[in-house]
Formats: structure tokens, C-alpha cells, sequence
């Protein structure tokens, strides 16, 4: 079990924050990742988490997978000091995370995703009543991933307003996703930026390039 201690500038804030936790806490349970959250109130701008896991391992993937995609996309949160006698788990993000991948080519773009994926384990895509989709590719249809929550975060913008990053396990989302990717004649748009459109590649070709990366 681990703690984190978040303040808020103000309700709303707070409220919006509540929606995008639900979604995401809704996936880790799925996942098996979370067995419980509960939430404490501290003060009038303070809220407390208790993250239930049911092993170490679980735990430690809390973080990516959940604190640091939620706290990516909700506004007018910060976390709070670590607490006598409790673990804190801080998760911060970056302000200007996502800002370099303005200005990269195709080529560049592919190849740190892959590379990225390879590291991580994980694929992220934006998530609302369903996945995003992106208007890249024209008349294909086209799915938009990054390779960190970060960067998915930045993209909750215009179309993509009040979408939450989702994390896409690797096997999966080679065995599975590209897979039926591949037979539906989908393709894959990355590292997409709120300014620049992402670089379109179709699916069996990214599972050949996420497979050398990983070897």
C-alpha cells in the first residue's frame, strides 16, 4: 500500500480531476494492477490516495500506468510533501515533456517509438467513450500512440479534449492490436504533437520495427 498527497487550487479543478482518475483507475482494475483506491480528505485543498496493490510489483507499475498519466492531464494539481511515517508516492510531470518532438522527420519519429516501446513495455494511446483516432492518414483510418503518457497527455487537445492516456502493453499490443490492424487496413500515426500531425506507418511494418528494437 502507498500514499500520495495531492493539493488543489480549487474544486473544479479537483472535480475534473476526479473524472480523468476514474477512467484510469477503471483500467488498473481491469488490469489487476489495483485492488483498491481510496481517497481521504485532508483539508479544504488537500486530498490524501491510498493505493491498494496486490503485490510489490503491481505497486511499482501504479506509477506509470495510473499517478503519472492522471496527474499528466489534470490541471491545478501538485503533489504534496511526503508525510511522517507514510510512503509517498510523488509522480510529477515535466512541463515542457513532449516539447522535443516538435521538428522531428518521419524516420526520427519511428525510430523513437520504437526504441522508447523497447525500453518501456508499453504503448500509450488516448483514450475517451473510445480510442482517438486521427485524421493523419486522409481517408484511412488511423490510430494515434505515443510512447510515454506524457507525451499522450500534451495531445488532450482540440478533437482529443477530455481524453485520458492509456497504457497498451507491448506483447499486446503487437499480438493483438497490430495484428488486427494489419487485417482491418488500419495504420498506425506517431508520436503526434498538438502542431504537427505524427508519422503514418502501417501496422505490420511497425510490429517488424518494434521487433528489431527489442532484440
Amino acid at each position: 500500500m502507498r500514499t500520495l498527497e495531492l493539493r488543489h487550487r480549487d474544486e473544479r479543478a479537483w472535480s475534473r480531476a476526479q473524472e480523468v482518475l476514474e477512467e484510469l483507475v477503471r483500467a488498473a482494475l481491469e488490469r489487476g494492477t489495483l485492488e483498491e483506491l481510496r481517497v481521504a480528505r485532508l483539508d479544504a485543498h488537500a486530498v490524501l490516495l491510498v493505493l491498494v496493490a496486490p503485490d510489490d510489483a503491481a505497486l511499482e507499475r501504479l506509477a506509470p500506468e495510473l499517478l503519472e498519466p492522471w496527474l499528466a492531464a489534470s490541471k491545478g494539481l501538485e503533489a504534496g510533501e511526503p508525510r511522517d511515517g507514510e510512503v509517498v508516492l510523488v509522480a510529477r510531470r515535466t512541463p515542457a515533456e513532449g516539447d522535443e518532438l516538435d521538428g522531428l522527420d518521419d524516420a526520427a519519429r519511428r525510430q523513437r517509438f520504437a526504441l522508447e516501446v523497447a525500453a518501456s513495455g508499453m504503448v500509450w494511446g488516448l483514450y475517451g467513450d473510445t480510442w482517438a483516432r486521427s485524421p493523419a492518414a486522409g481517408e484511412a483510418e488511423a490510430l494515434p500512440f505515443w510512447s510515454s503518457a506524457g507525451q499522450a497527455a500534451r495531445c488532450s487537445t482540440g478533437a482529443w479534449e477530455g481524453f485520458v492516456p492509456r497504457a497498451i502493453e507491448r506483447d499486446a499490443f503487437v499480438e493483438q492490436w497490430l495484428a488486427g490492424m494489419d487485417e482491418d487496413g488500419i495504420v498506425a500515426v506517431l508520436l503526434p504533437t498538438p502542431t504537427e500531425p505524427g508519422a503514418i506507418v502501417g501496422a505490420a511494418e511497425l510490429g517488424q520495427a518494434l521487433a528489431r528494437a527489442a532484440s
